[in-house]
């Protein structure tokens, strides 16, 4: 009798074992299917390249310390958001902003790096870590 229960339970085990790798492997199969049915339909949507032929003329302009050209956007209201959009895109609000000036052409993280404050800024943190480095030397600095 011993046995026989020792048996059952090691055949129950066994099956709850198959049950698990083969809802596994159900899981992959649907990712797979998935992912292909996104590639098939992201084929199918047309590409579309506009240039960049806004007449930036009739706002004031000024060149910034990183000699990077900013336009003026002029006070007033502003739409932010969208009813139609993602959930953290609502609700559609219409807010009050003052004149401010933005880089007129996209600044990437390349820009940055070179630019002279963070050549700067760069030199400080390296000599600030040389100084650091040695203090925590001194055999004083070590109670």
């Amino acid at each position: 009798m011993k046995d026989k229960n020792l048996m059952i339970a090691v055949i129950g085990c066994f099956a709850i074992a198959v049950l698990f790798i083969l809802v596994i492997v159900w899981e992959i199969k649907k990712s797979i299917d998935y992912g292909q049915k996104v590639r098939r339909l992201s084929a199918n949507v047309t590409k579309t390249v506009e240039d960049d032929n806004r007449d930036f003329s009739i706002y004031e302009s000024i060149v910034g310390v990183d000699e990077r050209e900013m336009i003026l956007i002029p006070e007033g209201v502003f739409t932010r958001g969208s009813d139609r959009g993602g959930f953290d895109e609502k609700p559609e609000q219409e807010i009050y902003l003052d004149a401010f000036y933005v880089d007129k052409y996209e600044v990437t993280v390349k820009l940055i790096i070179f630019s002279e404050e963070m050549r700067l800024t760069l030199s400080h943190l390296f000599l600030f870590y040389r100084v650091t480095r040695k203090f925590l030397r001194h055999p004083l600095s070590r109670w």
